[in-house]
């Protein structure tokens, strides 16, 4: 945990992946030994290191790698320990309109990618008639604060500081049993969403994919249009599903003063052309900097953004 930890708190270093071929050995077997809550806090931390710190990667292949290696086994054993522990399977009828939401963020600015979608997914089944249940594992912002206060139809409801997996099962198990929604989404595909699902509850767990597609589990695989491949179609288990973001996101309320502030600190005028792009550093190919330097060498009132808090020295380069 504490290379993980270490890997994440410095902006996911390239260089990691030299080890890679040594974690898997070790995660391996140290995996047939671990406890529920070791299986719930180490292998999802160990899954986001094996899929970021090879990205740039063939996707499929890797991702592939990634199921084979690490989540069937993982499954396999979350399914033992599940036995051990002694849940039983929820059988209850199922209210169609009713929902619940599993995520990690409730959050729609900031560098949480997937938090814009569960926003534009709540407020489109708000629309519908649905009654909402959001469990975040983290933060809320006040997107999400005025969606509650707005909607008596939506609950947000947060995990408390010392929970543990175990209690959150149990208390995801209990939402199920009393609220009984039709449906569970979760953009999660390593986290308490599988050992809900694998609890065997009667509501369908469905998986709004971020990016990752290869998961053993769950009901249904949400995939935008992006993600599709002739590949996936061929199983039933993947549904293709429009991207959209709610409006208020793509046109939100902002505050000039904020943006003059900004402009004065960077030297930007008024009648300057900004440009600007959000990504990984090292994401950011050699050749998109060679297109950076020429718009800028061509005109001086042309001014490029590029945001993100990862791999800060590869921007000094």
């Amino acid at each position: 945990m504490k290379f993980l930890e270490f890997y994440f708190n410095n902006g996911r270093p390239k260089e990691f992946i030299k080890y890679e071929n040594e974690l898997k050995t070790l995660v391996y077997e140290l995996m047939f030994e671990m406890s529920f809550e070791e299986l719930l806090s180490v292998i999802p931390n160990y899954y986001q290191f094996c899929y970021t710190v090879s990205i740039e990667d063939d996707s499929l292949l890797n991702q592939s790698k990634i199921s084979e290696h690490l989540l069937v086994p993982f499954s396999k054993m979350l399914k033992k320990t599940l036995n051990q522990l002694k849940f039983k399977p929820l059988f209850y009828d199922v209210f169609e309109d009713r929902y619940v939401i599993i995520c990690r963020h409730a959050v729609t600015t900031g560098m949480y990618a997937p938090g814009p979608a569960i926003y534009s997914i709540i407020t489109g089944l708000l629309d519908l008639g649905k009654t909402i249940i959001l469990a975040t594992l983290g933060n809320v912002d006040q997107q999400f604060i005025k969606l509650q206060k707005n909607n008596s139809r939506l609950t947000i409801l947060k995990k408390d500081d010392v929970s543990t997996s175990f209690l959150q099962l149990i208390n995801l198990r209990k939402i199920c049993q009393n609220f009984r929604p039709t449906k569970i989404i979760t953009e999660m595909p390593v986290n308490i969403g599988v050992a809900l699902y694998y609890s065997k509850i009667t509501s369908k767990v469905l998986y709004w994919s971020p990016g990752f597609t290869h998961v053993p589990w769950f009901d249904k695989v949400l995939l935008v249009p992006e993600l599709i491949n002739k590949n996936l179609l061929k199983t039933n288990k993947f549904v293709e599903v429009p991207r959209s973001l709610n409006f208020e996101l793509i046109n939100p309320n902002v505050n000039y003063k904020l943006v003059k502030s900004f402009k004065q600190e960077k030297l930007i005028l008024e009648s300057d052309f900004v440009m600007g792009t959000f990504a990984r550093y090292e994401l950011i190919s050699e050749t998109f900097l060679e297109l950076v330097f020429n718009l800028l060498k061509i005109n001086k009132n042309r001014k490029i953004i590029i945001g993100t808090r990862k791999n800060q020295k590869l921007r000094k380069n």
